[in-house]
């Protein structure tokens, strides 16, 4: 990590920094960054990490700052009613327009946090109490199959959006870039006057492999990502990798990290229940990407897509294990990355580094 102790000078591009976000955001400038990406804690604690803590509004409030006015961020969160309404109010406190939908990333591979009731009291009390608790579950957790990217945006200096676009390019987002392929040029054919050749209107829910059965091709991920590989430079072309899944595959997640050792990772979410699951085992497991929440780079690319144009400086202030870092290399976007965690950050580092064995 190259040191930049001035605020007026700022920070270098197209690194990521190893230090509090709270503290490093301090050394970038004010209205200098062009677009937020980041998946922050979520604060649920489940895998019992110490860090899974929400951002506070003092880190939030130094996000607002560096943003140039009309810009927008993209917030990650659970669906989880308290941490996300926690996380609105907390962007609300610290300056954000919050009057913007949300966007739904949905998936198909997720796993529920599930307490069989039916079965710890069998175990603990007998079967006779049992009976008339089978099939009941502690609480309410779902199986989950959405996460919620929160869209907000630094309140604009001019009366109009058209104004602030013409003062600095900003209080739009660039919806026509977002839009989701047709299945084939048929589509199209006898349809109302008006539709779009490019695609359908970018929706506020985005699906992977088909997670809503026979509609997903009005929100498919997958499609957009497959149409606008012909958009992106021909290095990247190259080393782009062919993704099919939801979540982040175990190639993607790995890919650069050769020179790097094997570190141990512990899932805690099944410690209580006693259990042990190919997906969330208790015992620890080796992994190079040692990272319990990687993202999927289509999902990335996506909004960093959305909301900047190539050249634009992208922040990633929650960077993990770097894939706002890498999609924004990919479509060549300037960067800047925090992440507080030493093994994350190397992680990161050397992901970002060696991108082109992502192919």
């Amino acid at each position: 990590m190259k040191k930049n102790n001035s605020k007026k000078s700022g920070l270098n591009h197209n690194e990521i920094l190893l230090g509090d976000c709270q503290k490093i955001l301090k050394l970038i400038p004010d209205n200098s960054i062009d677009l937020i990406v980041t998946d922050p804690p979520y604060g649920l604690r489940l895998m019992g990490k110490d860090w899974d803590k929400l951002p506070t509004t003092g880190i939030l409030e130094e996000c607002f700052r560096v943003l140039k006015p009309g810009s927008f961020g993209f917030f990650m969160s659970s669906p989880r009613q308290d941490v996300l309404t926690k996380l609105i109010d907390n962007l609300e406190k610290a300056g954000f327009e919050t009057g913007f939908s949300s966007i739904y990333w949905a998936y198909l591979n997720g796993f529920p946090n599930i307490y069989n009731i039916g079965e710890k009291i069998a175990e603990s009390v007998g079967i006779d109490k049992a009976k008339s608790f089978q099939g009941a579950y502690s609480a309410f957790r779902p199986k989950p199959a959405v996460e919620i990217v929160s869209a907000v945006m630094k309140p604009r200096e001019k009366n109009t959006y058209m104004a602030q676009a013409l003062e600095n390019g900003k209080s739009v987002t660039w919806m026509d870039d977002c839009r989701i392929p047709y299945k084939d040029s048929s589509d199209i054919k006898g349809k109302k006057k008006g539709k779009n050749k490019r695609g359908r209107y970018s929706a506020n829910i985005l699906v992977s492999n088909s997670a809503v059965g026979e509609y997903s091709e009005y929100f498919d991920l997958d499609a957009w990502d497959n149409l606008n590989i012909d958009s992106l430079p021909d290095e990247a072309k190259k080393t782009y990798p062919f993704l099919f899944v939801p979540k982040a595959s175990p190639k993607e997640k790995e890919a650069g990290l050769d020179n790097l050792e094997e570190g141990r990772i512990k899932d805690d979410r099944r410690k209580n229940m006693g259990k042990d699951t190919p997906y969330h085992p208790t015992t620890a497991t080796l992994r190079k990407n040692t990272h319990p929440t990687v993202k999927p780079l289509k999902l990335m690319k996506y909004l960093i897509t959305m909301g900047s144009r190539e050249g634009d400086i992208v922040l990633d202030p929650f960077a993990g294990s770097g894939t706002t870092c890498i999609a924004s290399k990919l479509l060549n976007r300037k960067y800047i990355g925090i992440e507080m965690n030493p093994e994350y950050h190397e992680i990161a580092v050397q992901r970002v580094k060696n991108v082109t064995s992502l192919n």
